[in-house]
């Protein structure tokens, strides 16, 4: 039994039963439009706090690296000089070399997560935009069932109700 039809069969007006069905059905569609676009807007936090955890991270791993880069060239340059190694020609070039490499592992980490931050938030957008998307599709969707509700009301009107004697003249 449709709401409608329930609301009649309880002494509503065919009317009256048609406006609290619209209502209602009108409020379920809002508050469906409103529950994905704060779905969506959740994700989307989510995604933000994962990016801004992805960098700390890669932030955390280059600071570490550099550490242990800056230990592994101090501990060469120790043992160049311990061993009377003078620091030209290719001792100096391969120190060289080292720190370039070490720079550049360094900056791979950052660009690592970097690239995962902007993943991230790519999916946090992405997750904000399906929320906006289903909330147009929940109202076009309302939209289409209160205007088929509309065009035919087929909910027959409340029976009168019988006397409750007989013998009443009314």
């Amino acid at each position: 039994m449709c709401l409608e039809t329930a609301l009649v069969a309880a002494g509503m007006s065919a009317a009256t039963a048609s406006t609290v069905s619209s209502a209602i059905g009108f409020a379920g569609t809002a508050l469906s439009a409103l529950g994905s676009i704060q779905s969506g807007n959740a994700q989307a936090r989510a995604a933000e706090y994962n990016a801004q955890a992805a960098q700390n991270q890669a932030a955390a791993q280059e600071a570490q690296q550099r550490r242990q880069s800056a230990r592994v060239m101090a501990a060469g340059r120790a043992n160049a000089a311990a061993s009377n190694i003078e620091m030209d020609g290719s001792p100096l070039e391969v120190m060289a070399d080292s720190a370039a490499n070490a720079e550049l592992d360094a900056l791979t980490i950052r660009y690592g997560g970097q690239v995962r931050a902007d993943q991230e938030r790519m999916r946090g957008s992405m997750a904000r935009q399906a929320g906006y998307m289903g909330a147009a599709a929940s109202l076009l969707m309302g939209m289409g069932q209160a205007s088929r509700g509309s065009r035919a009301p087929n909910v027959p009107e409340a029976p009168p109700k019988p006397n409750p004697s007989p013998l009443a003249v009314g």
